[in-house]
């Protein structure tokens, strides 16, 4: 490396520093501060002077700021140590100053040369975690086995809790848009099925109507495709609870009132309501004249027919019984005040005549000889559709099937008005 061109050098008068150049060596130069005389000298090479340690006072190398150097001080000198050791000089290009350990120095070498390896760290705490966290699980699995123990051979009773029951959106506030295609859809493969059996399967309470529709195709008539006509749009729809209702455009240009329900499976066909099914035909009713109650499905119309039987409207109330595919009617007598008439005539408040499914039967020892006087000892829907929301249910095996309802218990129970179809409606 060359030398600099130019010495710096202090005023011995005012301790101004200023530079000169290297050839004036020797000579003298003038102080710009004080116009003193400075002479040009070559400086003196830089000797760093070496740092002691005194161990017994504080580690450092220099006495802090304000303190007096133990120079001074008697019996400072025998205190120092020997600065020619090579460990205790701290070498100026590189200050590093080196680690020591005054355990080292009182065991020697039985200790771990803590300047060639490096410095374990937090090994006491880990350890001390590993084993809290150890005992912390131990502790949990423990308790656990107690609380299952415990609970298994627990005497005490136990809560069971109640299923429940999950309530299905009502299709009045549903988008009657998006009802029209599913329910044309199963009307169409209904009417135009091939045979009765293939019916079954696109009928609600397939279980309980299967063996009803089976004879009654077998005994009565045969199950014949409906032709329908164009289909119809949403308008048509009438709604309530989980079943629709509306008139059948046919291919004649006439129509004819059919109800579906909404099931987990899709929508299924109401098939008595669509036959208007009885438990004995019209014809067969007035032949065999029953003496135990049957179902019969009627359009119901209060009317003042007294004779033979029932001759007198103080004891009895007079309603005319029809159904649309029959040319004859049945009138139909409840006592005065009874039971039953006060749940027909609840039905009637607002509709002159309505459909209805009642049991009846013909009184002993009739004298009518046209057979066209009945009792009603039953009323069992106020409509022709059979729905769990309209009657109460009764144990299994009444005249309608397992757990089909018998009479109603009152006439405001069940839903806030019955499922009528479209054209029986006033």
């Amino acid at each position: 490396m060359s030398e600099p061109d130019q010495i710096i050098l202090t005023c011995p008068s005012c301790g101004g520093k200023l530079r000169a150049p290297r050839s004036t060596l020797g000579s003298e130069v003038g102080c710009p501060s004080c116009q003193g005389s400075v002479t040009v000298r070559q400086p003196a090479p830089y000797i760093p002077t070496p740092m002691i340690i005194d161990s017994k006072r504080r580690l450092g190398v220099m006495p802090r700021g304000g303190e007096t150097a133990p120079v001074e001080e008697g019996g400072f000198k025998d205190r120092l140590r020997n600065t020619a050791e090579s460990d205790f000089v701290v070498d100026p290009l590189n200050p590093t100053m080196k680690r020591r350990d005054l355990r080292k120095a009182k065991h020697g070498d039985a200790l771990t040369d803590w300047d060639n390896q490096s410095r374990r760290r937090h090994s006491r705490t880990r350890s001390r975690r590993i084993h809290l966290l150890l005992w912390g699980t131990s502790f949990l699995a423990l308790a656990t086995l107690i609380a299952i123990f415990w609970e298994r051979t627990s005497k005490r009773p136990r809560l069971i809790s109640t299923p429940v029951k999950t309530v299905a959106t009502p299709l009045e506030i549903k988008n009657k848009a998006f009802m029209l295609d599913p329910v044309w859809d199963i009307t169409t493969k209904f009417c135009s099925a091939k045979t009765a059996e293939d019916l079954i399967p696109l009928i609600r309470e397939a279980d309980r109507v299967a063996p009803l529709l089976r004879k009654y195709y077998k005994t009565r008539k045969e199950w014949s495709p409906v032709l329908l006509g164009k289909k119809p749009d949403i308008s048509v729809l009438e709604a309530h609870r989980n079943m629709v209702m509306f008139e059948l455009p046919l291919a004649d240009y006439s129509v004819r009132p059919i109800a579906l329900e909404e099931t987990p499976l899709g929508f299924r066909v109401d098939w008595e309501s669509f036959v208007y099914y009885s438990e004995l035909s019209w014809e067969e009713l007035r032949h065999k004249r029953p003496r135990e109650p049957v179902t019969l499905r009627a359009v119901i119309k209060r009317e003042d027919y007294f004779n033979y039987d029932f001759p007198s409207s103080q004891t009895h109330s007079c309603y005319r019984l029809s159904v649309p595919s029959e040319s004859h009617s049945l009138y139909g007598y409840v006592p005065k005040n009874s039971e039953v008439e006060v749940q027909i005539s609840s039905t009637m408040l607002l509709a002159v005549n309505i459909p209805i499914v009642v049991r009846v039967r013909y009184p002993e020892n009739g004298t009518d000889p046209q057979h066209l006087q009945v009792e009603i000892t039953e009323v069992l829907e106020k409509g022709w559709i059979f729905r769990e929301d309209d009657l109460p249910e009764i144990p299994s095996g009444g005249p309608l099937g397992p757990g089909r309802p018998s009479a109603q218990s009152s006439p405001d129970s069940g839903s806030t008005r019955p499922a009528v179809l479209p054209s029986l409606k006033p």
